[in-house]
């Protein structure tokens, strides 16, 4: 959620979308479920328990300390481990990345970086809602309207969001492209390997 005036003001500070802490409910919820009534069942196993318990409140505790701020001069990102800064001054480009990355950053990363190219900041955004993703971009690019972006950053601040959906379906055809690969080849491996008695 945003905590903000009308998109493109500052100080801007935006927090975890609602459906991050449903995704973590229907994660968590089952298995504290079943704990608990084995739990019930059996109070030696109370310590498991206590496991998840603590598991859970940990990842809230993480997913409410995580949070995108924008103020008359920086941005920052907040998690639960560490604060990092960017200068809105020294911000030359800005662009959205979709997909895989070796480098990590989830698969919806806003990729920050200098006037002379070097990256400076990337955010995992997957989190945060699009109308929040629209408000972080026009309150940059309110304060450095020079900032070069790509396609989907400009529509975003324009508020709109037609290239970050044609971006985010046509990664989400590759993940399904690779994983229909996958099943084929492990499917032929598997009947080579019955065929060659291998696997009965």
């Amino acid at each position: 959620m945003s905590q903000a005036s009308e998109a493109g003001h500052t100080p801007l500070t935006v927090r975890l979308d609602w459906t991050s802490y449903l995704l973590v409910a229907i994660l968590f919820g089952p298995v504290a479920v079943i704990v608990l009534l084995a739990t019930a069942k059996h109070p030696a196993v109370w310590p498991w328990l206590a496991i998840a318990l603590v598991l859970l409140v940990s990842v809230l505790i993480w997913l409410r300390a995580f949070r995108v701020e924008v103020s008359a001069d920086r941005l920052i990102v907040r998690t639960l481990w560490s604060v990092q800064q960017v200068p809105l001054s020294s911000i030359g480009r800005m662009s959205m990345d979709v997909g895989w990355s070796r480098r990590g950053g989830g698969l919806f990363r806003l990729a920050v970086g200098d006037h002379g190219g070097r990256e400076l900041l990337t955010v995992n955004m997957k989190p945060f809602s699009k109308h929040d993703l629209v408000r972080i971009v026009q309150a940059i690019t309110a304060i450095s309207p020079s900032v070069e972006m790509d396609e989907v950053i400009r529509e975003l601040s324009q508020g709109q969001l037609g290239a970050l959906n044609r971006t985010v379906m046509q990664a989400a055809w590759e993940v399904v492209l690779w994983l229909l690969a996958a099943g084929i080849f492990l499917g032929v491996v598997h009947g080579l390997l019955r065929l060659h008695g291998i696997l009965h």
